[in-house]
């Protein structure tokens, strides 16, 4: 909306812009343009997100109304490209193939878990995990939770690890569990925690195994 074009141009903008030390505001803003248009689609920030706010509300709704929960194997990104950067301090032993996620829907295998914790806020605690999917089932197991980080919540996770470390990765785990600390934090709360970089998560290195194993 520059009624003027070049340096001289007198909009509040560009008056705000010659303020903040840039000489050429109308010329800076055809170049960030110009750097705009040459982005992928999948870059570019978008203006309108009337449809992401509703995708978004009905999806919260769905999980209210229903106590199932899906593991998503893509954390969604944010607009904004600083958001979904990361970096990496050497190009050596990186993963050569991307991981295959559990998505067949013939083969499902519904495992119950549990954890528990002696003297659980203790500096002598001893955490266990119960896995349990059918009678005589090889995979059924009561353990202790290996590490020194034992807590009930390590207990509840180490059932998955556990779990997931032995079913073959073309079958699909449905996951029943009365905890839903383990739940949430393999879900609805792991956008969140790859947001903040897991700085403050508790257990999150037990968090992160168990997302891996999945």
């Amino acid at each position: 909306n520059h009624k003027i074009s070049g340096k001289k141009c007198k909009c509040e903008k560009c008056k705000e812009e010659r303020h903040k030390g840039c000489t050429n505001p109308a010329k800076c803003l055809s170049t960030v343009k110009k750097l705009l248009n040459e982005l992928p689609v999948h870059w570019k920030q978008q203006n309108d997100n009337e449809d992401e706010t509703e995708e978004t509300s009905d999806k919260e709704s769905q999980e209210n109304n229903d106590s199932i929960k899906t593991f998503e194997y893509q954390l969604p990104t944010s607009n904004n490209i600083y958001n979904a950067l990361r970096i990496f301090t050497t190009a050596e032993d990186n993963l050569k193939d991307i991981p295959q996620p559990r998505n067949t829907e013939n083969n499902i295998i519904t495992v119950y878990t549990n954890g528990t914790c002696k003297l659980n806020g203790d500096i002598n605690a001893q955490a266990g995990s119960g896995i349990w999917i059918n009678k005589d089932n090889t995979i059924n197991k009561a353990c202790r939770v290996p590490g020194l980080n034992q807590n009930t919540e390590t207990g509840e996770l180490y059932a998955i690890e556990y779990t997931a470390c032995k079913i073959p990765k073309d079958v699909q785990l449905k996951i029943e569990s009365k905890s839903k600390y383990m739940i949430n934090a393999i879900t609805s709360s792991l956008p969140y925690y790859e947001d903040k970089g897991w700085i403050g998560v508790q257990n999150a290195h037990e968090i992160k195994r168990t997302i891996a194993w999945l």
